[in-house]
């Protein structure tokens, strides 16, 4: 509102004399809110009394009948008004102030307190709060008596604050950008009810030949996956499971024994209930669960229930290990730059203060802080600092936990079993006890064994070190078993240069040592051969050695444990191994690994592995390439288990249109067999559709080349998704994401199409076929929708161009985009008298809705824009001298996009 409130009683007039200001009386910035008349007139005054004075003292001889005064109140009254207070170039908000008779400046005392306290320490806000006593308004001048740099600018009309060092209250910078929620008034609220199902139909051929004494019969079936959630309020119901036909898409691994045997039908795979309290970082699960483990904890999945503490599930973008930091004072203003291992991560303005530089972005390991601050003189001068991070670290006074209890399952055939007879239950807390130091214990068992343990994680200056111990009791013995692991990475140590890396690890295990809901690998039909050891030592050392070349020297030695075998599929002996290997960039698209070494774990690749023969010379070899950033290629070769491989992936496009292919090609020379498998895919917005084909051969050997085509598989799949929230149904690609939304246009739209994100990254689409699906919110984490529309009505206010999210785990968001206030308005404002209502601001409203209002404004010759209006009867409220002064705006209901006003003349007050 445009008012002026005097010291003394206030005349009202029935014409404001605001609405003749000629147009260079309009000198208030653009950025900030709308300021009252006299804010607006005064500066003007100034400028037009100090160009008179000039052109009166250039102009010699001229005389004016009254001299042209430069004082700021020549009303002999004392004005109040409000006025912005900057610190540092800062806007902190308006306060007000009192221009006297003698144009003396006041403040207004709480006004002021209440603006700036945050900006100063408790002795500086102590200081400034007894100024003045209980006096509404305090003399500027006294607060300069106080040691506070409080002036006021006559030309800018607004105060400037300037806080010394002494007295700003130290503030923390964060470099992470870890924070939760965003408090914004845009941010969407999700759906209270949604959900989604995944859908992946296939037709799958199983192609019919005979080699190498096996028989292929030709086969050819169809298939159907399907993954769904539905979020009502905070709970979550998630399921997952298959309709398989007589083809086995799955393809047995390399060096594994498939042992089971397919049968079609439908098969379930999962089903839980997930409830997240986000702010306390707090997930619970019923049903098919998958609990968190520690040190030497199993952690099968579970039929039953869980409860636990996960900052890294809850809090993605948090880091709740601790990051680091330091503080420096500056005394006068100036840049400062932050850097962290010689790389610019801030450039920031700081005025004089105490800063605290908080959550920085480490690399795990030693890091090198260096802060560069340049004041507005030009001086230089650095504050520099190491600091260690790792993410298995936590914060001081920060935990995690988990509980949980049920009945191991398993997997066989892509079907969900369980194991009734043994049930189990298992849980683990860890604490920071200080940044650098974190405790732990655990606790497991099942019908046959328990498990205790307990550990410790700690920061050294020479590195990281983790201890820990357990001991186990049950039907098989009790036993007992213990680690220690210590790493340090980027020290500078034997090289020069730095960026040395080492990690020496050490596990001992008892012979009668045992975990908790072990599962015979047997069960699920996949058999992996099996190694168990009583001591297990491991090292690695890697550091640059110039020419771009990075060397990396590794040992290990694992004592077996005899007393565990009992089946074939168990490896006896010990083994052992010592390697060097060197890589570097070979071209600018290109770089490789060379290794050479001495090992005898050659053995492990077989299925019938047994006691190695002895030790045999290594060599491998690896190669990386990137002819564009859009293609990658991966080659390598190893004797240690005869195996050589060739990768190549390429992707092209982004968002929706996106095409990508892949081909892998394994050959492994100890059983002279050979793998092709390719896959080329088109991901499009309702649907992704890939073909992918699964070769098998044999007789592939570098020195006994007969090759013999093995299995074929060919399969074409279809996937896509129907979403539901809130009442409105849409169907998309696949929901890849944690959380997703519906985009859909308001019906004044409805026949035009919405674009989500834009250029060349696409990521749904709202056309004839229905609301566009955004498949890939992250939850627990802000995100940005971007949305456009084609062929807009002239003037037509889509309003918002994003929508803010902040989704809960499988959340879904309904978005609107468009909406029934789309209307723009253009007319002209008159007082009844015909003059302009000239350079005022106002607000328009619904005369049946108050409380939905927007901002206009005025030019010289009382021309208004409003956007974000609907058709109906609008009250524009002009913030003239006294009462507001108001115009009626009849928008009729066929009204879209741009509407012409004409000319408005006053209306009484409705």
């Amino acid at each position: 509102m445009c008012s002026v409130h005097e010291g003394s009683a206030q005349k009202k007039t029935p014409r404001p004399q605001s609405r003749r200001q000629p147009l260079f009386l309009s000198v208030a910035r653009n950025s900030r809110r709308p300021r009252s008349c006299w804010q607006i007139a005064l500066p003007a005054i100034v400028a037009m009394g100090t160009s008179l004075s000039g052109y009166a003292v250039s102009a010699a001889g001229v005389e004016y009948a009254a001299p042209v005064s430069t004082r700021l109140n020549t009303t002999g009254r004392p004005i109040d008004m409000d006025v912005p207070i900057e610190d540092g170039g800062r806007e902190l908000g308006d306060i007000p102030i009192r221009i006297n008779a003698d144009d003396s400046i006041m403040v207004s005392r709480t006004a002021l307190i209440q603006t700036i306290a945050t900006s100063l320490d408790a002795a500086a806000r102590n200081r400034l709060a007894a100024i003045g006593g209980d006096a509404p308004f305090v003399p500027i001048a006294a607060f300069a008596s106080a040691g506070f740099d409080i002036r006021f600018d006559r030309a800018l009309q607004e105060l400037t604050f300037t806080v010394t060092a002494d007295q700003r209250a130290s503030s923390d910078i964060s470099l992470s950008g870890n924070h939760q929620s965003p408090a914004s008034s845009v941010l969407a609220p999700p759906a209270k009810l949604s959900g989604y199902v995944n859908l992946f139909a296939s037709i799958d051929h199983e192609w019919g030949m005979h080699a190498s004494g096996e028989d292929f019969d030709s086969a050819t079936s169809g298939r159907l996956e399907f993954d769904s959630a539905v979020r009502a309020g905070n709970f979550v119901f998630e399921n997952a499971g298959v309709l398989a036909g007589d083809v086995d898409v799955n393809v047995c691994p390399t060096v594994a024994l498939c042992a089971y045997t397919h049968s079609p039908g439908f098969k379930r795979q999962m089903s839980r209930m997930v409830y997240d309290m986000p702010e306390d970082r707090i997930r619970m699960e019923v049903g098919d669960v998958e609990p968190l483990g520690t040190s030497f904890q199993s952690t099968p999945d579970l039929l039953g229930v869980s409860i636990e503490k996960s900052s890294r599930k809850l809090s993605p973008g948090n880091t709740f290990a601790p990051t680091g930091g330091g503080s420096f004072v500056i005394n006068r203003p100036s840049d400062v730059e932050i850097r962290i291992n010689g790389i610019v991560q801030r450039r920031i303005q700081l005025q004089p203060g105490t800063y605290n530089v908080r959550d920085l972005p480490l690399v795990t390991g030693a890091n090198d802080v260096d802060i560069v601050i340049i004041d507005d003189t030009g001086r230089q001068r650095h504050v520099s600092f190491k600091s260690f991070f790792d993410t298995n670290l936590l914060a001081a006074g920060k935990s995690e936990w988990g509980l949980t209890a049920g009945l191991p399952s398993y997997l066989r055939d892509e079907a969900r079993d369980y194991l009734p007879d043994l049930y189990m239950a298992s849980g683990f807390y860890r604490y920071g006890l200080q940044d650098n130091l974190v405790g732990e214990l655990d606790l497991q068992a099942d019908a046959s064994v328990v498990m205790a343990g307990a550990g410790v994680l700690t920061d050294f200056a020479s590195g990281l070190i983790g201890i820990r111990g357990a001991a186990s009791t049950g039907d098989a013995g009790s036993g007992i078993a213990v680690g220690l692991d210590w790493s340090t990475t980027n020290f500078h140590g034997f090289m020069q240069g730095g960026g040395e890396s080492i990690r020496l690890a050490a596990e001992y295990r008892s012979p009668d040592f045992h975990t908790a809901g072990n599962i015979d690998t047997a069960l699920t039909g996949i058999i992996y051969p099996q190694w168990n050891y009583w001591l297990n030592l491991d090292a690695i050392y890697s550091a640059p050695i110039g020419y771009r070349t990075t060397a990396s020297l590794s040992g290990r030695y694992q004592f077996v444990n005899d007393e565990e075998f009992g089946s074939t599929m168990f490896a006896s002996g010990d083994r052992y191994g010592v390697d060097v290997t060197l890589s570097r960039p070979l071209t600018a698209a290109l770089s490789g690994s060379l290794t050479l070494g001495v090992s005898n774990e050659s053995y492990l690749s077989r299925l019938d592995p047994r006691e190695p023969t002895g030790s045999e010379f290594r060599v491998g070899f690896r190669l990386f390439g990137n002819p564009d950033e859009r293609t990658n290629i991966s080659a390598g070769f190893d004797t240690l288990n005869e195996q050589s491989d060739v990768s190549a992936y390429r992707t092209s496009g982004n968002g929706i249109g996106r095409w990508d292919t892949s081909v892998n090609v394994q050959q492994n020379e100890f059983d002279d067999r050979a793998s092709v498998n390719g896959m080329i895919g088109y991901y499009g917005n309702r649907a992704q559709v890939r073909l992918i084909h699964n070769s098998g051969f044999d007789g592939v050997s570098i020195t006994d080349f007969h090759l013999q085509p093995g299995q074929q598989r060919t399969s074409l799949q279809i996937g896509t998704s129907i979403a539901f929230a809130d009442g409105h149904v849409a169907i998309g690609a696949p929901i890849t994401g944690d959380a997703f939304a519906i985009v859909y246009p308001h019906a004044s739209i409805a026949d035009k199409t919405v674009t989500v994100g834009g250029g060349d990254n696409v990521r749904a689409v709202a056309d004839g076929w229905g609301p566009a699906v955004v498949t890939n919110l992250p939850a627990y984490a802000p995100s940005t929708i971007p949305v456009d529309a084609d062929d807009l009505p002239t003037g037509y206010s889509l309003g918002a161009a994003a929508f803010d999210t902040f989704a809960p785990f499988k959340g879904g968001y309904a978005l609107e985009v468009g909406s029934a206030y789309s209307v723009s308005a253009y007319g002209t404002l008159q007082f009844t008298d015909g003059e302009p209502v000239a350079l005022l601001t106002g607000t328009a409203h619904p005369i049946d809705h108050p409380d939905k209002s927007v901002t206009i404004f005025t030019n010289a010759a009382g021309r208004f824009g409003a956007e974000g209006l609907a058709p109906g009867r609008w009250i524009l409220e002009m913030a003239t001298d006294g009462a507001p002064t108001r115009f009626a705006l009849n928008i009729p209901s066929n009204a879209q996009g741009l509407f012409k006003a004409g000319t408005l003349h006053p209306v009484e007050a409705p």
